[in-house]
Formats: C-alpha cells, structure tokens, sequence
C-alpha cells in the first residue's frame, strides 16, 4: 500500500485510472483451463480436487493453484469419451452454423444438404422433414459439463448482408454431482434476393446429476427449435443478372412471393415459405447395483466409490413437431404468379383471386419409453459392458385429412469394450423393430478402433447395415405428397 500511495501522489488521475486498469486486466487473466485434468469417472465429482494447507497459521498456507483457474469438460450421450472445449480458430468450419461440405440456397438459414453421400442412417418412424437439420438442436448433439466455476461462452457473428448468428452457452456445477446449462442459437439473413430472409431461434436446457453414493444417475434436456425460412423459388431468368438496371438484388423478379419481402434484419414474417417447429423433453435415469467402496481424504472428509455390476435404466422422449408451407399473399397479381408456379411444378388447384392463402401442415406427437439392462464384466471398467433393452414408440399424425395413431416395439442390446488402457474400442449394436408401423426396419452397426499414437491418431474399421421404411412425408396420408402416391418398402 505504501508504495501505491507514493505512485498515486505523483501520477495524474488519468494515469491512476491506467494502473487500476491494468490490475483487473492481470485479475480477470488469471483464469484459464487445465485441459490435462484426467478423472476416471464421467459424472465424477471434483470433491478434493482443492486440496488442503495442512497447517493451522494462514501466514503459512500452501497457495492452491487451481483457485485461479477452471476446469471444464463435457461428454455426449451414450459416448465414453470426455472431451475438452476448444477456443482455437484454425477451423472456422466448427463453429459457423453450415458445415463447409454443406450447400445452401443462397442464404444462411435457408435449406442445406451435404455434397458428400450422407444417407438417413436410422431405421423406424421418420417425418421425412430435413432440410433445415443442420441447424437445430438435437439430443445427439446435447453436451453434457463437468465444470468447477459457472463458465459463459457468447459468440456474435456479424457478415455481409446484415446476416446475424448470435450463440450463448452458460453452465455450472450447482453442486459437485449436479450441472446444469442453458444454450441459445439465433440464426437471422434478410438474404440478398426477395423472398429469402430466415430467422431461426433454437433453446436447451440441459442437467446431469449423479447421487453422492454414485448409485443413482439423471440425465435431463428440454429444448426447442423455431425455423422460418423464406422461399422464392428462383429467380424467373438468369439473364436478369447481367441486367445493368438490376444491380440491386433485390429488385431482380422472383418466381414467388412477389416483393412483399422487405431485407429487414428484424423482421421475421413469413409471407411464402417454411415453418418448422419442434419441442423435446427427455429424461434418462438408472440405478446401479455393484460394489461400495470410499477414500478417507481427512479426519471428517470422505469420498463414496461405487464401481457398478449391473445398472437398470429407463428413459422417456416427448417430441411435438409441426412442419408447414404457406403462400399467403394479399396482392391477387402476385397471388395469380404464385398460383401458376404450384400449378406447373406441383400439380396443385389453387384459387388466386383473393391471394392464394395456401399452406400445407403436417403435425407429429412422439412418445418413447425405452428399458435398459446393462452388466458390467470387469468391475473397474465402465467401457465394457453388455446391454439388452425393449423400447414402446406410441405416436400421432394430424394431417388434413384427419389424425392416425401408431406404434412400434423396438428390441435392441449393445456390447462394448473399451479397454482400460484406452488403446482399443470395440463396439457392437443392432436394434430390430419386432412389431407396430415399422415392423422389420433394422439397424446392426459393428466397429472396431485402434488407438496408434498422438501423432498418427487412430485407425477405425466399422460396418454398418439398415432396413428403414420411406419416410411418412412419402406417405399418401401426408399433407406434403401432392401426387397422393405412397412408397412401401414391400
């Protein structure tokens, strides 16, 4: 203090605001993570990790170096690999909204497919609806932390064409068995054309828990994805751009919508285009049978083990979705183009003197619950195990000639081994659709792994086999399947 008082009685206030300055930036660097942390429990808790001075005096107290910084970490479902956040940019691939072997129709939001060959690699019930799914959150893509402070990542990209992606992330241990988080995911591109804008909001709540005798485990997400995207259909001639006249995109003519689209970053009406909207809750929990075990760490401190026998786990999926296309213009002379353009590609009947005011919906309520038993061969390696599971699918259409009800029974088991010293990885899975809409759909998926060194990585071979009924959207009881022709896989 002595000396800040001598510095501050001979610096001006601007140069004392500079040095207080410069003392929070060496506060706030102070944090950073330790991404060699290893743990062998993927739920673990970070109890002890602290430590203890060992001694009475404060003048004599061991310094904790983890005090100043965070360790993080997070996993998948149904994955044994722990993984750590990385903040490089050497791929900006990995954090923009559109992988780079994706293509779009012009505009970010817009629907994508992939270039390379990526067949639907699920067997039983499908929507048929995928156009926008590289952009929304899925259970699949859920991950789960392990955090020792509250960590908040918020990222904002900002691109020509007043395009907007706007992410948030925060996550925390409220104890040290339980973590919970919140994602959030704005997708917004006016577009450069008429009748192109999108506007996506995507939202997750995610939490796991392991009970503090390391018996009982919870794991438990709710999201929603909101997708709005533009369609124009084209432009009406591709000489329109080499037009001098027409150098602003947006005046260049459409085949839909007309120019009622206005290239507003925020608004987010849907004049003539898609409508997706879905909401999932899932919960998972299981309950180990095994052996008990505990690590005095002092006199009043002490650290339950449980290394898991068997494990019985049961899990319930709710799923509401609606999927809709819509051309609701007011101006009858645009209305009347929109009419022709349906007419000609889709074979529709469609009467354009007071707008056309033509949408298509299909709407989808899916309920899973699916009952897992699971042994486990070696008592202290939780990669290898045997399971044998029964799922019951119960699930509804509403489509506009009416409302249907079906169901699947679905049989399917595992065997996995992943070897404690992490060098080989053996999996075997296969799920077969006993009875129900998809009966005979079938999935058998075998891989085998090899761990070589940090240099040359590791070496997969994996085989993989499946029998999936066309997609409901193929069906003729669709609101989508204007040709009323239905696909069977007879």
């Amino acid at each position: 203090m002595a000396i800040l008082k001598k510095i501050f009685g001979k610096v001006s206030l601007l140069k004392k605001i500079g040095v207080l300055a410069g003392l929070v930036l060496i506060t706030e660097l102070g944090f950073a993570q330790l991404p060699n942390f290893k743990s062998d429990n993927p739920l673990g808790s970070f109890k002890g990790m602290r430590g203890n001075s060992g001694s009475d005096t404060i003048a004599f107290q061991h310094r904790d170096d983890l005090k100043d910084s965070i360790t993080i970490y997070y996993f998948h479902l149904n994955s044994l690999k722990k993984e750590f956040l990385d903040s490089s940019l050497n791929d900006y691939g990995k954090v923009y909204t559109i992988p780079p072997e994706y293509v779009t129709l012009g505009n970010n939001g817009n629907a994508a497919y992939p270039i390379l060959f990526t067949p639907q690699l699920k067997a039983g019930w499908d929507a048929g609806f995928h156009a926008f799914d590289v952009y929304q959150f899925t259970i699949d893509n859920t991950r789960f932390f392990q955090t020792t402070k509250p960590y908040t990542q918020l990222g904002y990209y900002l691109a020509s064409g007043k395009e907007q992606v706007v992410k948030v992330l925060q996550t925390q241990n409220i104890k040290p068995n339980w973590n919970f988080g919140i994602d959030y995911q704005l997708i917004s591109a006016p577009g450069y054309f008429q009748t192109q804008n999108s506007n996506h909001n995507s939202y997750r709540f995610f939490s796991n828990y392991r009970g503090k005798r390391k018996r009982y485990g919870a794991y438990f997400v709710l999201m929603g994805n909101k997708i709005n995207s533009s369609e124009n259909g084209g432009i009406q001639s591709d000489s329109s751009l080499q037009d001098p006249s027409l150098k602003q995109r947006l005046t260049i003519p459409v085949n839909l919508g007309g120019d009622n689209e206005s290239p507003n970053v925020f608004s987010t009406k849907i004049n003539t285009g898609n409508l997706y909207k879905n909401f999932t809750v899932f919960f998972r929990q299981s309950y180990d049978l095994g052996k008990r075990d505990s690590i005095i760490i002092n006199d009043s401190t002490k650290d339950y083990l449980f290394y898991p026998k068997l494990r019985f786990e049961h899990t319930l999926t709710f799923t509401s979705s609606s999927y809709q296309f819509k051309d609701t213009l007011s101006d009858p002379t645009f209305a009347k183009s929109d009419s022709a353009f349906f007419q000609n590609n889709y074979d529709t009947t469609l009467n354009p003197t007071y707008g056309l005011n033509f949408q298509v919906k299909d709407r989808w309520k899916f309920v899973s619950n699916d009952f897992v038993i699971r042994q486990f061969p070696d008592t202290k390696n939780l990669g290898q195990y045997i399971e044998a599971g029964l799922r019951v699918e119960n699930f509804s259409g509403y489509f506009s000639s009416g409302k249907k009800n079906f169901y699947n029974l679905v049989l399917h088991g595992e065997y996995r081994n992943k070897t404690r010293n992490q060098k080989w990885d053996a999996n075997l899975h296969g799920e077969f659709y006993a009875t129900g809409f998809n009966a005979a759909d079938f999935n058998v998926y075998a891989s085998l792994a090899r761990a070589l060194n940090k240099k040359l990585g590791d070496v997969q071979v994996t085989f993989q086999n499946i029998n999936r009924s066309p997609s409901y959207i193929y069906n003729g009881s669709s609101s989508f399947n204007f040709a009323n022709n239905s696909l069977t896989k007879k």
